[in-house]
């Protein structure tokens, strides 16, 4: 599947939240937004998932618009796997039932087919044997492992991702990263919003840079950390790397 986004923009109030926004989603291999806080990357993430519509510009897949029909959306987003920072596990669910329920109610499995795939999910994600665990009687990591297990339950497309590691401490963070890294390294399209620039260098792919609310510069992973490509994107690495 091919995404591109031309001349986005979305605006919340009077104030753009994104702009201008042009960018094509590179297919087997990762997209890492990177940028300040508050620079768009949550919201242009959201608008490629179909959560959210452009109030400028549009959204192509496969080279056809994205429909604003909620029915044609929901049709899309069942292409898509999206983990939110937070994980947003249903927390009244053991992290077996937090990802069979999706798979039979939005994706037609049936129970038992549910509970085989959530099984090979949960024992490739070192989580078997925290399978009848509730939300709140797992590590932080363990419970992004079981929303990144959640997502890619149906195989998703595209596995989009906003700041996973935000909350976690450096250890818990090691633990989502490693999975991350194991699903780029199968193929896997990721769309990834980050701060973790150690894990952003090491698994490489692709670079958007938001700025000020627009998208100032886009390209190898590995060029962006060798040669910053401008004043804003040096300003924001320095502090990165001052923390």
């Amino acid at each position: 599947m091919q995404i591109e986004a031309s001349h986005v923009g979305r605006l919340y109030g009077e104030l753009w939240a994104i702009r201008d926004v042009s960018l094509k989603v590179p297919v087997g291999e990762p997209l890492l937004l990177l940028g300040p806080s508050g620079g768009g990357k949550s919201t242009l993430l959201r608008l490629l998932a179909g959560l959210e519509t452009p109030q400028d510009g549009k959204i192509t897949v496969d080279g056809k618009p994205l429909s604003t029909a909620e029915s044609d959306l929901r049709t899309y987003r069942r292409r898509l796997g999206f983990v939110f920072q937070e994980g947003n596990l249903f927390p009244h669910l053991n992290a077996e039932e937090n990802i069979t329920l999706p798979l039979i109610r939005a994706h037609g499995f049936s129970q038992k087919e549910a509970q085989a795939r959530a099984k090979e999910l949960l024992e490739r994600f070192r989580l078997l044997n925290r399978a009848s665990y509730r939300p709140a009687e797992l590590s932080g990591g363990q419970r992004q492992r079981v929303a990144i297990a959640r997502a890619m339950g149906h195989d998703p497309e595209i596995l989009l991702l906003d700041e996973p590691t935000s909350a976690l401490d450096p250890e818990m963070s090691a633990e989502v990263t490693d999975v991350l890294e194991s699903l780029s390294q199968e193929g896997k399209t990721l769309v990834l919003a980050t701060h973790a620039t150690g894990f952003a260098r090491r698994i490489g792919g692709q670079v958007a840079f938001l700025h000020d609310h627009r998208l100032t510069w886009c390209g190898p992973t590995k060029e962006f950390f060798q040669n910053p490509p401008n004043e804003g994107a040096r300003l924001y690495l320095s502090r990165i790397y001052r923390e």
